[in-house]
């Protein structure tokens, strides 16, 4: 019983281990991710080291995979680089498993007693992430070392020996099943290594069940595609489908990996490495010639048409949530869909005040709801992001985000709570603007408008100079709002009929639209300022 207990225990410290590397890397590296996976479009070399260096730091294969779903999901990557990334994804998840088939079980304590400490000293940033990255390989080799001692009495177990050894298709099955439900390949070979290790099975029963766990990987990320887009689905399937079809390739050479695992060496815990490391890059090599074709295949057999939906978010997609950088590039390009939604209501406005059109005014209306869904969506959406994976810089940056969400929501509110609502007084009182009233309106609306288009441009490139070029706008144009008012006085008092009529719309259409032009400019103050 006791025994039992050791490996049980040694199995949940060595996931735990994994959870927690994987956070602690993820929070030190995630910055970097969205960087390294979107330069993998130039060639399948470069989407195959990419794969590679993007798993290492994250310590999952999984969580590369969760995150390529949401890539295609919002557009950033096509399927065909996508799956170089897989490829280099599963090997770069061997080299976990290879720095655990080295004796280094007895550290695993000391690593998780010096990560402590330094977590205890530093409270964020880079060095934190990395010392619960450290911690987290301390607990699995902590783990290994319990599984290693509570595996040993199953050297004496014959049964488990002739299943296992009876049908490498049964090893397969079980190891795929297993890797499902506790959602780690690394925690299955880790199993695999300390069962090796224990005499319990051959190293021939270990690769079938190295083999099952590369495919029962596969399933965690299938399963967080559900609710993906069609494009982030197939990557999804793709990596099932890949992983499949080298198992089906390679089952019966299994007695060829086994051949090579002992050629190079090391003992029985680093053949069954070896042979990890041997199978996927092999994979590699069978499918990296075809990536074009294989994704053109995946696209004609899984369309995952989409349903019609009503209207909201485009790229807010969940499956990017575990990876906070990738979150906050998929909130900034909501927060772009949602000011194109306001450049057409500002452009609109104009014309639904001029013309006193009122389908326009409606429509104007109707955009504005897709506005404050958005704006919902996109704060439930940063909210959600884990704040223990971000570090200052990134939750500096969300906090941005959410506050450029909020101003453009408010543009949109003044536009169709105050300058429709004007609309339809007009409409109703059935006046006229002035011949150069209504120039001056024209005017100020386009110069607002521009200074909007401007402040996005700032918002997207982060550019000071462009953000002091809105402020410096907005300083000139309350300048000009001052001549107007003071010509609209004296039209006034020459007794203009148009302008008396629309006195009190006139001034309020202009204090609207300067209302709309501050709001612009408090974003662009924020760049120059906030994050300068």
């Amino acid at each position: 019983m006791e025994h039992f207990v050791k490996f049980a225990g040694g199995i949940a410290v060595f996931i735990l281990g994994m959870e927690f590397a994987k956070e602690g890397l993820t929070g030190a590296a995630g910055g970097h991710l969205r960087t390294i996976v979107a330069r993998t479009t130039a060639s399948r070399f470069k989407s195959l080291l990419a794969g590679i260096v993007a798993t290492t730091l994250l310590q999952s294969s999984t969580a590369t995979t969760v995150i390529l779903v949401s890539l295609a999901s919002t557009g950033l990557i096509r399927l065909a680089p996508a799956l170089g990334v897989i490829l280099g994804a599963d090997i770069g998840t061997t080299v976990t498993v290879q720095i655990l088939a080295f004796p280094v079980m007895e550290y695993g304590l000391l690593l998780l007693a010096l990560g402590y400490a330094v977590r205890l000293v530093v409270r964020g940033g880079l060095v934190r992430g990395v010392s619960e990255g450290v911690m987290g390989f301390g607990l699995l080799f902590f783990g290994m070392k319990l599984m290693g001692e509570g595996a040993a009495p199953l050297k004496d177990a014959t049964v488990l020996r002739e299943v296992l050894e009876s049908s490498s298709l049964l090893g397969v099955v079980v190891s795929a099943v297993v890797t499902a439900l506790i959602h780690s390949s690394a925690a299955t070979i880790g199993i695999a290594i300390s069962l090796v290790q224990a005499d319990a099975i051959s190293l021939h029963a270990a690769i079938a069940l190295v083999l099952g766990a590369n495919i029962g990987t596969s399933t965690t990320a299938l399963l967080a595609s559900v609710v993906a887009k069609p494009d982030g689905r197939r990557v999804a399937v793709a990596h099932v489908l890949t992983k499949v079809l080298a198992v089906i390739i390679f089952l019966p050479l299994i007695p060829l990996l086994q051949t090579g695992a002992e050629a190079i060496g090391g003992g029985a815990p680093r053949e069954v490495a070896n042979a990890h490391l041997l199978f996927n890059a092999a994979t590699a090599l069978l499918f990296l010639p075809f990536l074009g074709p294989l994704a053109r295949f995946i696209e004609r057999a899984f369309p995952f048409r989409p349903k019609e939906e009503e209207f909201g978010p485009a790229y807010l997609d969940a499956s990017g949530l575990t990876e906070p950088s990738i979150a906050l590039a998929n909130v900034t390009r909501e927060i772009f869909r949602m000011a194109e939604v306001v450049e057409r209501m500002l452009g609109w406005a104009l014309d639904a005040l001029v013309k006193s059109d009122e389908a326009l005014i409606v429509r104007t209306e109707e955009e504005d709801t897709k506005v404050d869904r958005l704006d919902k969506e996109i704060k439930f959406y940063l909210a959600r992001v884990p704040k223990r994976l971000m570090g200052d810089r990134l939750e500096n940056e969300a906090l941005f985000l959410f506050s450029v969400s909020n101003d453009i929501e408010e543009v949109g509110d003044v536009i169709s709570k105050n300058l429709v609502a004007l609309a339809r007084k007009k409409r109703r009182l059935g006046c006229q603007f002035s011949d150069e009233g209504l120039r001056e309106i024209s005017g100020y609306h386009a110069a607002v408008l521009a200074n909007f288009k401007l402040a996005m441009s700032a918002f997207a490139t982060r550019d000071p100079v462009i953000a002091d070029r809105v402020i410096a706008e907005k300083r000139r144009l309350r300048g000009v709002l001052e001549e107007m008012e003071q010509r609209h006085v004296d039209r006034l008092t020459q007794g203009v009929v148009a302008t008396f009529d629309t006195a009190s719309l006139h001034m309020n259409v202009l204090g609207h639209l300067s209302r709309v032009n501050s709001i612009i400019s408090s974003m662009a103050y924020r760049l120059t300022k906030d994050r300068g």
